[in-house]
C-alpha cells in the first residue's frame, strides 16, 4: 500500500550496476568507456558463448557507442530474444538502444516501433529519458511517439474533471495493454461501462471517492499483483490510526498500539463508526487486490490501518473514529480514536518496535520479528527453527548466503528436521530461492520423512510460493498454518505505473506466473497438511499455536 519507488533508467550503462565487475570482467571497459576494446572483449565472448542475452547486450551497447549500428542491431535483437538478464529492466534498457540506433539512422516508425512496444512489454515509461537524448531528436515531432509518451504526462489545464478523465483514459489504456488477461475473472462489459460511468461523472464526485472506486474496479480483476494504492503524500493524503489490526481466528485484535494507547493492546475490536467490525472488514475487502480469500485477510490488515476504509463513500472530515473494544480482562469501553499522517510502513511484518504490543510472546514465539531471516535450536531437540520473513538478499548477506548459514546450523547442532516459518513472508525475488535450496539439499537429514516443515498463513504470497513448491518437489514437506495468500499459477511479474495527475501509484501483472504442479493447476492456494491458527487468547498468552502443532508432529 506504500509508495512503491520506481525509477526507470535507460542509460546503457545503469546496466552495469546491477553486478560488480571485476579488474579484469570486460565490464570494467565498458565502465571506463572504452568502447572499442569493449566491443573487441565482447565479440571474443559471444562467439564463444552465444546463448547468453546479457553478453549480447553489453556486446550491442559497445557498438552501438562505437556508432555502429549497423552491427549493434543484430547483437541487441539477439539480446532480446534470449531475453537479456531474465529481468523487464533488460529488456527495456536493450529496446531503448536499439530504438536509439534505429532513431539515429533516420528509421522513425522502426524506433518508435521499438519504444510502443517497450511501453506496453517492458514497463518502459521514462520518456524525459528520450526527450532529452540528442539522438531521438528525428522522433520527437513523430505523432504516435507524441501520444505515447503524452499519456504518462500530465495535462496543461487547471479544470479538475479533465484531468481526472485523462487519468482514466490512461488508466484504461494500461490495463488493457500491460495485463495479459485482465478479465480473466472480471466481467469485462460490466467493469467498461462501470469505468465509463466513473470517467463521466468525475465532476459530480470527490477525489476521495474517485480513489476508492478505481481502486475496487483494479481489485475486481481478480490478481493480487494488480492493485492501486492510496495516496500517501500531499495535500490528499490518507490518515492512519494510531492501531495495529490484525486477525485471527476469533475475530479482530489489537496487535500493537502506539503508546499512548497502550491500554488498547490485545483487545478485541467489536465496532467502529457505528458499524460491526466484520461489516467495516468485508467493505474494505472490496478494494483489495488478491489472489484468494486468504489474501484478504492479510491485506485487511493493512488496510485497517487507514481512517478511509472506515467511511463508506470517502474521507468525511472526521477528525475521530469511535470504536467498541472488549480489553484483555473482558471490560468493554468505546473510545474515539484520531487519525493522524502516515508516519509508518503498513506493509512491514510487525508494529513499530516502540508500539505496545498485545502479546506475551517471548521466544520462538517473538523472537526478531522484523529481521529477515533469523534462526536458533529448539531447546530439548534436534530440531531447528528458521524464520525467513522475505525471499531476497538482505543488507550484508544474501539470500543464498544465509541458505549456507542455516545448513552449517543444522549441521553444527546435528539436527534431523527444521521448521521454516513463511507466514510473515509476502514474496521477493523468487530465482533467489535456488541458491539457499542449494545449500540445504545438501543436509543428507532432510531428505528422511517428516524432516521439513513450512508454517504458512495468508500473507504467504508471490515468490514465497515459488519457493514453497520447489520446496515442496524436493523435500517431504509438511505444511502447518492456514492457506497461502498466493496461488501456484497466477498473475504476476508486477509492472508500476503512476497516473500523470493524480499521481496514483499501483501495480499490472504483465505475465500469467506457472509455478503449480502444472498450467492448469486451478488450486486458489497452497492448503495445509496441518491447520492451526491462533486465536485472540492464544495469541496474548504468547503461545504460537502454529508452530507448536508442527514440533507436535515431529516427535508425536
Amino acid at each position: 500500500m506504500m509508495k512503491r519507488v520506481v525509477c526507470a533508467v535507460f542509460s546503457g550503462l545503469a546496466f552495469f550496476s546491477y553486478a560488480t565487475a571485476q579488474p579484469n570482467d570486460p565490464r570494467e571497459l565498458l565502465r571506463s568507456e572504452k568502447w572499442t576494446e569493449a566491443v573487441t572483449a565482447y565479440q571474443k565472448i559471444v562467439s564463444e558463448n552465444p546463448y547468453s542475452g546479457v553478453n549480447y547486450y553489453y556486446y550491442g551497447v559497445a557498438l552501438e557507442k562505437t556508432g555502429n549500428c549497423s552491427a549493434a542491431e543484430p547483437a541487441l535483437n539477439k539480446a532480446i530474444a534470449l531475453g537479456v538478464n531474465g529481468a523487464q529492466s533488460g529488456m527495456r534498457l536493450a529496446s531503448y538502444s536499439l530504438a536509439r540506433c534505429a532513431a539515429m539512422q533516420g528509421a522513425t516508425d522502426t524506433a518508435v516501433n521499438i519504444i510502443e512496444h517497450a511501453w506496453r512489454n517492458y514497463a518502459l515509461r521514462d520518456f524525459a529519458s528520450i526527450d532529452d537524448d540528442e539522438a531521438f531528436a528525428a522522433i520527437l515531432s513523430a505523432r504516435r511517439y507524441r501520444t505515447l509518451a503524452g499519456l504518462s504526462r500530465p495535462i496543461a489545464t487547471a479544470d479538475r474533471a479533465k484531468r481526472w478523465r485523462a487519468d482514466i483514459d490512461y488508466y484504461q489504456r494500461l490495463i488493457a495493454e500491460t495485463h495479459p488477461d485482465p478479465f480473466h475473472t472480471a466481467d469485462k462489459a460490466q467493469w467498461l461501462t462501470d469505468l465509463k460511468e466513473l470517467r463521466t461523472s468525475v465532476g459530480r464526485r470527490g477525489d476521495h471517492e474517485i480513489i476508492k472506486t478505481l481502486m475496487a474496479l483494479t481489485a475486481r480483476i481478480g490478481d493480487g499483483h494488480t492493485s492501486l494504492f492510496p495516496p500517501i503524500e500531499g495535500d490528499g493524503a490518507w490518515r492512519m490510526l494510531p492501531i495495529w489490526p490484525t486477525w485471527f481466528r476469533d475475530g479482530w485484535y489489537v496487535a500493537a498500539a502506539n503508546p499512548e494507547f497502550a491500554h488498547l493492546a490485545g483487545a478485541k475490536i467489536e465496532t467502529a463508526g457505528g458499524r460491526a467490525f466484520k461489516d467495516i472488514e468485508t467493505s474494505a475487502r472490496q478494494y483489495l487486490a488478491s489472489d484468494n480469500s486468504m489474501t484478504g485477510n492479510w491485506l485487511a490488515s493493512v488496510a485497517l490501518q487507514f481512517a478511509e476504509f472506515y467511511t463508506p463513500k470517502g474521507k468525511d472530515g472526521s477528525e475521530l473514529i469511535k470504536f467498541g473494544f472488549t480489553l484483555p480482562d473482558g471490560t468493554a469501553i468505546t473510545e474515539s480514536l484520531p487519525v493522524g499522517p502516515i508516519d509508518r510502513d503498513p506493509m512491514a511484518s510487525a508494529a513499530p518496535d516502540y508500539w505496545i504490543s498485545g502479546s506475551s510472546a517471548s521466544g520462538i514465539a517473538g523472537s526478531d520479528l522484523n529481521q529477515p531471516f533469523y534462526h536458533q535450536k529448539i531447546n530439548g531437540t534436534k530440531t531447528v527453527y528458521a524464520r525467513i520473513n522475505k525471499i531476497a538478499d538482505a543488507d550484508g548477506q544474501t539470500f543464498e548466503e544465509y541458505g549456507k548459514e542455516l545448513t552449517e546450523h543444522l549441521n553444527q547442532e546435528a539436527a534431523q528436521s527444521v521448521i521454516i516459518d513463511l507466514r510473515l513472508n509476502n514474496g521477493g525475488n523468487g530465482n533467489l530461492r535456488w541458491g539457499f535450496i542449494r545449500h540445504l539439499m545438501t543436509y543428507e537429514p532432510l531428505q528422511k520423512d517428516k524432516s521439513v516443515y513450512l508454517l504458512v498463513g495468508p500473507r504467504s504470497y508471490s515468490a514465497t510460493i515459488m519457493f514453497a513448491n520447489t520446496m515442496r518437489s524436493l523435500f517431504d514437506v509438511t505444511f502447518v498454518g492456514l492457506p497461502t495468500g498466493g496461488r501456484p499459477v497466477g498473475y504476476s511479474t508486477e509492472t508500476p505505473f503512476t497516473l500523470p495527475n493524480s499521481g496514483l501509484n499501483g501495480t499490472i501483472s504483465t505475465r500469467l506466473h506457472v509455478d503449480g504442479l502444472s498450467a492448469n493447476d486451478q488450486r486458489p492456494w497452497i492448503a495445509p497438511d496441518i491447520v492451526a491458527w491462533p486465536d485472540g487468547a492464544d495469541w496474548r498468552a504468547g503461545r504460537d499455536s502454529v508452530f507448536e502443532a508442527a514440533l507436535e508432529d515431529i516427535y508425536k
